[in-house]
């Protein structure tokens, strides 16, 4: 914490002051984190009526290895690096995904994608034809459609938690987003789906590919297989989703609630040329999906072995 900040803590946390002559902060919070001390929290951590909770006064007798100081930065600073570059590629994704937006609203929203001459449509004087059901304007040539029609719409096989595999080779898909893993995948491509069940209905993912996606989640998947998961991602969230979510006491989607749901359709060449240019940005967003994954494992089996003294950094 910078000096001169003041903090107030709640009443289910304590602070911790460490003797800097001895100890790295950074590399404390890694030994935290180590499956070791995990394991130490967990055994010692006492069964309340509404929580559970932890003795800050037995906290000084968890065994925790402390090497000279310089050990303690060369482990703290290896971990951190590996965490940092996680924390870029995260940075550089919600960049790629701004990015899909930004050109999405530019062209199917504000509607000025390239005319035939390269200008901004309708900032340039194109055509615009008032739509009745849409009750708006939308260029010539356009027309609106139901969301069933540009895509197929269902819920595939559920798996139970049990069944999940912790180890497994792909990711499982619910109505959290990722949930788990398994050894066997049901959509070999990325595809768009929405959560349509529970607290997080109406929320909007886009899958890796080469996983299994469960019945808690509706899958929208492009009846043209051209058409980019960032087109449909983003066509879900200018379309209002949430319109069609039905019950109370515990929110749902169907598909016959969400089928009929009014979208615009643009000429397909236009649909294409945008799938065209996010084609590359989608493939890069799912590589550093992908070695984020693999930094992760690296750091986690890196971690165990640095805090019990079985391996060191030169």
């Amino acid at each position: 914490m910078p000096a001169g900040v003041k903090a107030c803590l709640g009443r289910r946390m304590g602070l911790l002051r460490f003797n800097k002559d001895k100890v790295i902060p950074e590399y404390v919070l890694y030994a935290y984190l180590s499956p070791a001390f995990q394991q130490t929290i967990k055994a010692n951590t006492l069964t309340g009526a509404t929580v559970d909770r932890l003795s800050i006064s037995e906290l000084p007798d968890f065994p925790i290895r402390i090497p000279p100081l310089e050990e303690q930065e060369t482990v703290a600073n290896l971990l951190g690096s590996i965490d940092k570059k996680i924390d870029l590629n995260n940075r550089i994704n919600a960049e790629l995904e701004a990015m899909a937006k930004t050109l999405y609203d530019y062209w199917f929203v504000q509607f000025d994608f390239p005319d035939t001459n390269g200008n901004p449509y309708k900032s340039s004087g194109g055509k615009m034809v008032y739509n009745s059901n849409l009750k708006r304007d939308i260029p010539d040539g356009w027309m609106d459609s139901e969301l069933d029609n540009l895509a197929d719409l269902y819920q595939p096989k559920t798996i139970s938690e049990k069944n999940m595999i912790r180890d497994g080779k792909y990711l499982v898909y619910g109505a959290n987003g990722v949930v788990g893993r398994f050894d066997k995948y049901n959509h070999e491509k990325s595809v768009v789906t929405i959560t349509c069940r529970g607290n997080t209905c109406g929320n909007i993912n886009i899958t890796r590919p080469y996983s299994w996606i469960t019945g808690n989640a509706m899958v929208v998947r492009p009846k043209n297989e051209c058409i980019n998961p960032y087109y449909i991602y983003n066509l879900l969230l200018d379309s209002g989703v949430n319109k069609v979510i039905t019950g109370s006491a515990q929110p749902q989607i169907t598909r016959s609630n969400l089928a009929p749901l009014k979208i615009i359709l643009p000429n397909e060449e236009i649909i294409q040329k945008y799938s065209l240019m996010m084609g590359g940005v989608f493939l890069k967003k799912i590589a550093i999906l992908e070695e984020n994954e693999n930094l992760a494992k690296l750091r986690d089996w890196l971690l165990p072995m640095l805090m019990n003294g079985q391996v060191t950094v030169r």
